[in-house]
């Protein structure tokens, strides 16, 4: 079996910092529906982009690499479902902008100031808040093995 990309150690490491921060909350790594009818609450963490940086060091490929971070919530008909989706979003924000560190080879890691919400009616209501991740990492040259592997 072959070592994780890059990429996939960076989703991961986001996914166990969200994990610890959130207990009892469904957190997956790359599905495309952040919730079943059954969940309240759940975190997806999804691979969007990457791009490879041409200026980084000898020896070192650097890579801006793009994660959407979508926060579900239901509630009951009658509540407002906004605002348990904003709580879950207030809470996930603060934990991945505290991550950088703790992931291997992340050069930078900053949040896009752009938050799209997306409401889906039903019996019990859903609403998601989703933002994108902007990391900045390192790769062995011309490989996509982390570069502490």
């Amino acid at each position: 079996m072959s070592a994780a990309t890059a990429f996939a150690t960076i989703v991961a490491g986001v996914v166990s910092a969200l994990q610890d921060a959130h207990p009892g909350v469904s957190v997956q790594a790359n599905r495309t529906r952040p919730a079943s009818a059954s969940q309240a609450q759940a975190i997806v963490v999804r691979l969007d982009s990457s791009r490879r940086d041409t200026t980084g060091p000898l020896g070192a490929t650097d890579w801006q690499t793009v994660l959407e971070v979508e926060c579900a919530a239901r509630t009951p008909t009658g509540a407002d479902p906004a605002a348990a989706a904003d709580a879950l979003l207030a809470t996930t924000w603060q934990a991945v902008l505290s991550v950088p560190l703790q992931l291997p080879d992340v050069l930078d890691l900053d949040a896009d100031p752009e938050i799209t919400w997306d409401f889906d009616a039903g019996e019990t209501p859903m609403v998601s808040a989703t933002f994108r991740l902007l990391v900045r990492h390192r790769t062995h040259a011309n490989s996509l093995t982390p570069w502490s592997a």
